[in-house]
């Protein structure tokens, strides 16, 4: 059996070679090398898994900010354990996957709606605060039909199909007249004339 020194101390039998010598950091036995959980964690599991759920609570923030890292770090290998994962067993990490879903459906709509204007504007290159600044530009209301914006909903980004660039915010129908027209003045002018009452001929095209 290996001496004793300031490193290592007596503990309980290691489960695997039954050695009681082991290191003080880590725990670990210092024949075989394996770590011994302390006995207040295996005695005592609800509390050690309440115990590290209040001190999640109170440090919520370095937890994700050190959990975020990591698996920035390990993106790939992170995405590879879930590949395996799916191709030894599809149908138990789909199960795992709608039970999870239906657990933290409300969770999963508070995500959705907070996340939801900032993914509807990034094709268009804005954030939020510069649609509100266009919006309040506009007098909170749509630039064609003067409507204002419905009810838990935002105006259309209404953009430049050739250029991309972002003219204004419309409601939903004036950006899909637009749309249906093609954006051809042309073509609106002889709606207008259409519906004033005068149909224009081929001569006046």
């Amino acid at each position: 059996m290996p001496s004793l020194d300031s490193n290592k101390v007596l503990g309980k039998p290691c489960v695997k070679c039954g050695h009681r010598l082991r290191y003080k950091r880590g725990n670990r036995c210092v024949s075989c090398k394996k770590g011994q959980p302390y006995s207040w964690h295996l005695e005592n599991p609800e509390k050690n898994r309440e115990r590290s759920r209040q001190w999640y609570r109170d440090n919520k923030g370095k937890a994700r900010e050190a959990n975020s890292g990591w698996q920035k770090k390990n993106a790939d290998k992170l995405a590879r354990k879930a590949k395996e994962r799916y191709k030894k067993d599809p149908d138990k990490v789909l199960a795992i996957n709608l039970a999870w879903r239906d657990k933290n459906r409300g969770k999963i709509q508070e995500y959705n709606r907070k996340n939801h204007r900032r993914r509807q504007l990034a094709p268009y290159g804005l954030t939020p605060e510069e649609y509100d600044t266009i919006l309040l530009a506009q007098g909170n209301r749509c630039a064609i039909c003067g409507c204002p914006p419905p009810e838990e909903r935002c105006l259309a980004v209404d953009h430049c199909h050739k250029t991309g660039r972002v003219r204004g915010v419309l409601c939903v129908r004036c950006n899909g007249g637009l749309g249906m027209f093609g954006e051809d003045t042309a073509r609106m002018k002889r709606a207008i004339v259409y519906i004033g009452g005068v149909l224009p001929t081929t001569e006046e095209e």
